[in-house]
């Protein structure tokens, strides 16, 4: 009888943490609500997203769920730039001005952890 591996822990990178932030904030989906789906605690997702942990097994699953791609810990942060700037070229004024609202509110948001 074959013993089960335990799943493997992926790397996550910074630019990992934002993307899945804005997935969060696009499907208005808690932390809570992510950790249910993925079948783990808050405090897990939590740990992840505030750079408390660096590595979960929990990583493909979050993907899955949030349907974005994997950490790559390469080139990650050079496609998503890519992404953005194709994306950014077919929004309208009012559109651009909601994104940048939406990173302002990241970035506070993370400043605020950070201060907890």
């Amino acid at each position: 009888m074959s013993r089960r591996q335990p799943p493997k822990k992926i790397s996550v990178t910074p630019e990992w943490c934002e993307r899945v932030e804005a997935a969060l904030f696009s499907r208005q989906m808690s932390r809570s609500a992510l950790a249910q789906k993925v079948g783990c605690n808050r405090a897990t997702i939590s740990f992840l997203l505030n750079g408390q942990q660096d590595s979960s097994e929990y990583v493909k699953d979050i993907c899955r769920v949030l349907q974005i791609p994997e950490p790559n810990n390469g080139n990650e942060d050079q496609e998503f730039m890519k992404r953005v700037r194709e994306a950014a070229g077919q929004l309208s004024e009012e559109e651009l001005m909601m994104v940048e609202s939406f990173i302002d509110t990241l970035i506070k948001r993370k400043a605020n952890d950070s201060n907890d």
